[in-house]
């Protein structure tokens, strides 16, 4: 039996230069593009699951690591990480690959790249599968919650300049590793291996400080950073963990109301790392709702 590490080695890396950065990313598989856009703290690593299933049922697989992140440029600056700017190193990535319209999808602050992207380029957007990541707007609204307030406590705190990068390094990044298991349900999410892993690209030189600059980008912005942006031309698909612990329930409801062509899966027992609480459902509401 062919192990899960057996069929990464199997996978290509490279590098690329778009949109003034450098950009890491895993490439499996062949046939239509599907662009896979990973979250805070993480990086390309936890889409493994879904690189294996998506390439191996006739896709074209590529995970970057965004910018900032594990082995990717880090450049200096909160300027460096707004959300247009990040929205157009994936518009870059995807006319590098010269394919047309890409099949995207995002979790975390790959969600809310997704999002965006189809306002920065709709040409280049075919679908979207967005996992546990609310539209923009209903986020806005949300926030007039005292409950989604309190939420977004980490947010907040990361606004402060370098003590949240200190805290969250300190004891060989202790916080964040009890952090990435406490948003899994499954305690299969991540191991050891996976956390250690991960707690090695948090080490990098200016990767914490790159990555936190995505929240101090966002907040200097207008109240929530994002006004705008419903994919009206694209099809969505939001994979939604019902156990959920930054987003509360009611930003889903407005997600409806504000997205037209919109279809949405629940996985009771999961949360907010959907795609890791649950791979086998994930991929496969994935793949099915890509070839369709």
């Amino acid at each position: 039996m062919t192990t899960r590490s057996e069929i990464r080695q199997r996978w290509r890396h490279h590098k690329v230069a778009v949109n003034g950065v450098t950009l890491h990313y895993v490439e499996a598989g062949s046939g239509p593009l599907v662009l896979l856009l990973h979250g805070f703290p993480d990086f390309w690593y936890t889409w493994t699951h879904q690189i294996a299933a998506l390439s191996a049922a006739g896709f074209h697989v590529v995970a970057p690591d965004l910018r900032g992140y594990n082995v990717s440029d880090k450049p200096r600056g909160v300027s460096s990480y707004s959300i247009e700017t990040l929205a157009g190193d994936v518009a870059a990535l995807i006319e590098h690959f010269g394919r047309g319209p890409a099949m995207v999808a995002g979790h975390d602050w790959g969600g809310v790249i997704a999002w965006y992207l189809p306002r920065l380029r709709p040409d280049l957007v075919e679908r979207l599968v967005i996992l546990n990541v609310p539209h923009p707007l209903a986020v806005l609204r949300a926030m007039r919650s005292p409950r989604q307030i309190a939420r977004f406590w980490y947010q907040f705190f990361f606004q402060i300049p370098l003590l949240p990068e200190k805290l969250l390094l300190a004891k060989d990044c202790r916080r964040l590793r009890m952090a990435m298991t406490r948003l899994a349900v499954s305690a299969e999410a991540f191991t050891d291996a996976d956390l250690e892993r991960m707690a090695r690209a948090w080490k990098r030189p200016y990767a914490m400080t790159a990555a936190l600059n995505y929240y101090r980008a966002l907040y200097r912005r207008s109240p929530f950073g994002i006004t705008g942006g419903v994919p009206v031309d694209s099809r969505v698909l939001l994979i939604w963990g019902e156990r959920e612990r930054v987003f509360i329930p009611s930003s889903v409801e407005a997600t409806i109301r504000l997205v037209d062509n919109l279809e949405i899966v629940r996985i009771e027992g999961a949360g907010h790392f959907v795609h890791l609480d649950r791979p086998d459902e994930v991929s496969e509401a994935m793949i099915r709702f890509l070839r369709e």
